[in-house]
């Protein structure tokens, strides 16, 4: 006979109140108890609840973790928390004071020390990734910091750029650098640049190269004269400074120049004063 049929046949020979027969202990046993309304248990139902009682038991056996008391063993405490880490992937273990809970929103989150060199658009793209990923603190400030320092070299890397345009105009231009950047920035503008790259030029923003190609073609428009045309007037000032180069050459026209003047006229020594100038101002850097 199958053991649902003696459970039925046994269910049939006992009355509703069949365990006011059992001993006292087991009368207060969660399954045999009476429900919360006061009914009878049947044997059926009381067989069915340890039925499923014992199969819990055998799942917990590969699933059950036992929490140690606060003053357990620290080997206790260790292996705990590697069964849970084994029995749940996902959860992630933390350093002690790490903030683990996101905040309510992304205002919440701090950035570490140099997040000034971060615009407000790029912290608030790696906050909302931040907070839709649930990130504490702890990874928000992890992730930025290696923002943080690649932005960081990379404005580094912009400021010895534009030093290093800077250095080019000055052995270019020397003290006439300021008036042929503006120069440049003129004709640009004059060509259609837009402001901003026009504003770009005067700053010292862009390519050193660049503006000095561009400064030879409008000084040689410049030196056309009359042919120069009315594009190159615009851009061309009255009064010049002039390049280290161009008072080098200065200096040797007046030299020649000199030849022809006697020593003991006045001419003279202003003329020579005029090429020792030039020669000084061919030096400078």
């Amino acid at each position: 006979m199958s053991e649902e049929a003696s459970v039925e046949k046994i269910d049939e020979s006992l009355p509703s109140d069949w365990v006011n027969g059992l001993p006292d202990k087991l009368k207060d046993a969660p399954f045999l108890r009476p429900t919360k309304d006061g009914t009878i248990r049947t044997v059926d139902e009381v067989f069915s609840a340890l039925e499923n009682a014992a199969k819990l038991q055998g799942n917990l056996a590969e699933s059950h973790i036992k929490i140690p008391a606060p003053d357990a063993a620290d080997t206790d405490k260790s292996a705990a928390r590697e069964r849970i880490l084994s029995l749940w992937p996902d959860l992630r273990e933390v350093t002690e004071g790490e903030d683990t809970l996101p905040p309510a929103e992304i205002a919440g989150y701090k950035l570490p020390e140099g997040g000034d060199v971060l615009d407000a658009t790029m912290v608030e793209d790696i906050a909302k990734f931040a907070l839709e990923h649930k990130w504490g603190q702890k990874q928000f400030s992890d992730y930025a910091a290696k923002m943080i320092e690649t932005q960081a070299g990379s404005v580094e890397q912009a400021s010895q750029w534009q030093k290093d345009q800077d250095t080019k105009l000055v052995e270019k231009f020397g003290e006439a650098k300021a008036e042929r950047i503006a120069r440049v920035a003129s004709a640009m503008e004059q060509s259609g640049a837009t402001p901003e790259y026009v504003a770009a030029i005067k700053e010292g923003k862009v390519d050193a190269d660049l503006i000095s190609v561009v400064d030879t073609l409008v000084g040689k428009m410049i030196a056309m004269g009359e042919e120069g045309s009315q594009f190159v007037q615009q851009i061309n000032t009255d009064a010049r400074a002039m390049t280290p180069a161009e008072h080098k050459d200065r200096a040797n026209e007046l030299w020649l120049a000199l030849q022809d003047i006697p020593e003991t006229s006045h001419k003279y020594a202003e003329t020579n004063r005029k090429r020792m100038e030039h020669i000084g101002l061919s030096m400078a850097q």
